[in-house]
């Protein structure tokens, strides 16, 4: 696969993807960067209830998220990305911003959101201090003046925790979706999340079970994946066997050059396949005639060659 290393925009970019996904199905409209000021004042995501027309699917929204309003302003960050308490106090500012610019004045229509990988010690020693209370494992919550949740979801999960957020948590739990995503026989955005975020991950995975590699190549095609490997990393994954068998005879050949295959080839192997006009075909005269000479001497041959024409 690529040697190169995912950088934490594209972390955020599959978050943010993967996540409108899971809150449209809920009937709430999605928007990402939205600018409420000069750079760098912008909103990773903002979820916005549609209105009476089509009210939210609370049914289809994942229970973690149950406290949202008409209005949900949320700031992310994956685990190359860890929050600071400044990131806490921009949440704040940017949701009196967002009301500012969209005009409006019911704090009951807003709730802000940080969704994070995991908080460093800094920061959860100073949650009491900026309002904050565990309300359960992993949830935390302020009601002073806006409504604002922090959300972590990088430690072992609980039932609530959706599977597009638990792919950006750690690898044992990102393993059984890989290997239930692939059951299904057809790509998914989770599985293209894995493959370019994840990359070792899915090496590794492969190896220790080959027969999800032919899952793999079925449901995300031959070009596709090889596109994603090195040369090295497809013989060190694939058995020389399973390379052999995939591909097709005409493909092996054109890899190579007509010497190395005539030089893994024994004489007889070669003289077998052919017929013998094709031989004689291939040969100089002179390079011939010298062989037959070398091999039956000038006189044995010129009395082969009379015979012959009298014949």
């Amino acid at each position: 696969m690529s040697n190169d290393r995912p950088s934490p925009k594209q972390y955020e970019a599959w978050l943010i993807q993967l996540l409108r996904q899971l809150f449209e199905r809920a009937n709430f409209k999605v928007e990402d960067h939205k600018k409420v000021g000069e750079l760098p004042l912008e909103i990773d995501m903002i979820v916005i209830s549609t209105g009476a027309e089509k009210p939210p699917n609370f049914a289809e929204l994942p229970p973690l998220f149950h406290y949202f309003r008409q209005h949900n302003v949320m700031e992310l960050k994956t685990e190359k990305d860890r929050l600071e308490i400044a990131d806490l106090l921009k949440l704040h500012a940017y949701g009196w911003l967002y009301m500012m610019k969209e005009s409006l004045i019911n704090v009951a229509e807003i709730t802000l959101t940080a969704l994070v990988h995991h908080l460093n010690p800094v920061v959860l020693q100073a949650l009491p201090t900026l309002g904050y209370k565990q309300i359960r494992k992993d949830v935390y919550r302020c009601d002073a003046h806006v409504l604002s949740h922090i959300i972590v979801f990088g430690d072992p999960a609980d039932a609530e925790i959706p599977k597009e957020l638990q792919i950006f948590s750690n690898p044992s739990r990102r393993q059984p979706i890989i290997v239930n995503e692939l059951q299904r026989g057809e790509a998914s955005p989770l599985l293209e999340a894995v493959l370019d975020l994840y990359e070792s991950e899915v090496l590794k995975l492969m190896a220790i079970r080959q027969e999800t590699i032919g899952r793999i190549i079925e449901t995300f095609g031959r070009e596709k994946i090889l596109s994603y490997f090195r040369p090295e990393d497809v013989v060190t994954v694939f058995r020389k066997e399973d390379i052999l068998a995939s591909l097709k005879p005409e493909d092996i050949l054109a890899s190579l050059k007509p010497e190395d295959i005539l030089a893994s080839l024994k004489p007889e192997d070669i003289l077998a396949s052919l017929k013998p006009e094709d031989i004689l075909a291939s040969l100089k005269q002179e390079e011939m005639l010298k062989r037959l000479v070398a091999e039956l001497g000038r006189d044995r041959l010129q009395k082969m060659i009379d015979e012959a024409g009298k014949n």
